[in-house]
């Protein structure tokens, strides 16, 4: 593989800081914090629909985080927590059930009561619903079910020692099942979870808007009035929206524009390595579309030949593409592992550039012309 490892980088306004936090509360340490304010967020593209179980969009992501908690999440030690969740789940020895314990006492932003029965409808609807980008995160799951008012039992087919670790992504952000009866296909123009904030409204193309929720859990933690996610999909005019204070943030800052926002005084960067990562794939086998089995060549050159594989790899000088397209600001890599995530394998070393080889592969390969590869 191909991979790059991000740098998470932002950037905000300095005066941002004022207008609070989502955090919990405490009267001695956020003492100098007031509740009010809007924040308004540049997202580098516009998100696609709203709608957890189809949508796709990393930007809709950042939305979903204000608006709609999952059962699990990951602290910043990348450790499983719970969230709407009261606890981790219990295994049993076959490692086929798992029961999942829920906290009581929780309401969507709706006011309807949050609870195991709205836990199975979500995950039912992720498991079947037609185009759900969701139905592989459980795979493994043959049943759902609620075996009382706050528990859940998810029926393994085979043990999955991923599936925890899946639990925490979007599959898990539980939906109100009184918005789902009520909207039916077309629930991403109001999605409406269990969250701090809730959807207000969305004009395409240009923003969306969602607002402090009365029905929150752990209301008296959230301080802003609202955020207002602008789509900033170009990056020198998002630079200067930011500058200019039009924007208080920006969920990622194009490496050409970083400079120029260090050395601005109003603005402070931020950066930190993530678990992501950019990589260009090769499709090998899935020639049907993804869970048409049997899966089978797609009979495209590099699909056939290992060799033409391996002088694609050789041919890619890392090191010079991470300078000059991403002005050093990320890490290269060849497997989807991060080096900040704590199963990172340093052992695993990426085939080293070496265009001379790359040459007499593809000669042994019988592909004549790079033209011909099927990239």
């Amino acid at each position: 593989m191909v991979g790059l490892w991000r740098s998470g980088i932002s950037a905000l306004l300095a005066t941002a800081f004022a207008l609070g936090s989502l955090g919990p509360a405490s009267a001695r340490t956020h003492a100098h914090l007031k509740y009010g304010g809007t924040l308004v967020v540049g997202l580098s593209a516009e998100p696609d629909v709203l709608d957890p179980s189809l949508s796709r969009q990393f930007t809709a992501l950042e939305v979903y985080r204000t608006i709609c908690e999952k059962l699990y999440d990951l602290d910043s030690k990348a450790q499983v927590v719970p969230q709407l969740a009261a606890a981790l789940p219990v295994i049993s020895k076959d490692k086929l059930p798992y029961m999942i314990q829920l906290r009581s006492g929780i309401v969507f932003n709706d006011g309807t009561p949050f609870n195991a029965q709205a836990v199975v409808t979500t995950l039912q609807r992720n498991m079947t619903l037609q185009g759900s980008v969701r139905a592989s995160d459980l795979d493994s799951v043959s049943s759902v079910r609620a075996s009382g008012p706050d528990t859940v039992v998810l029926q393994l087919k085979l043990p999955d020692a991923a599936l925890l670790d899946r639990l925490t992504a979007a599959v898990t952000a539980i939906l109100s099942p009184s918005q789902l009866a009520k909207l039916g296909d077309n629930s991403g123009t109001n999605p409406l979870c269990v969250g701090p904030f809730m959807f207000d409204y969305r004009v395409a193309g240009d923003h969306i808007t969602v607002i402090r929720s009365p029905y929150y859990y752990n209301r008296g933690a959230v301080y802003l009035d609202k955020i207002v996610f602008r789509v900033a999909s170009n990056s020198a005019t998002a630079a200067a929206a930011l500058k200019a204070g039009d924007l208080h943030v920006l969920s990622a800052v194009a490496t050409a524009e970083l400079e120029g926002m260090a050395q601005t005084s109003s603005l402070r960067v931020l950066e930190k390595r993530q678990f992501g990562y950019e990589a260009m794939r090769i499709n090998v086998g899935n020639k049907n579309g993804i869970r048409n089995l049997p899966y089978s060549s797609v009979g495209a050159p590099l699909a056939r030949s290992a060799k033409l594989r391996k002088a694609f790899e050789e041919a890619i000088d890392r090191k010079a593409l991470v300078k000059v397209v991403f002005g050093d600001r990320v890490q290269p890599g060849c497997t989807p592992v991060s080096p900040a995530s704590p199963w990172f394998d340093a052992s695993i070393k990426c085939t080293p550039y070496d265009p001379v080889d790359a040459e007499r592969l593809i000669a042994e390969s019988g592909v004549r012309g790079t033209r011909q590869c099927g990239c």
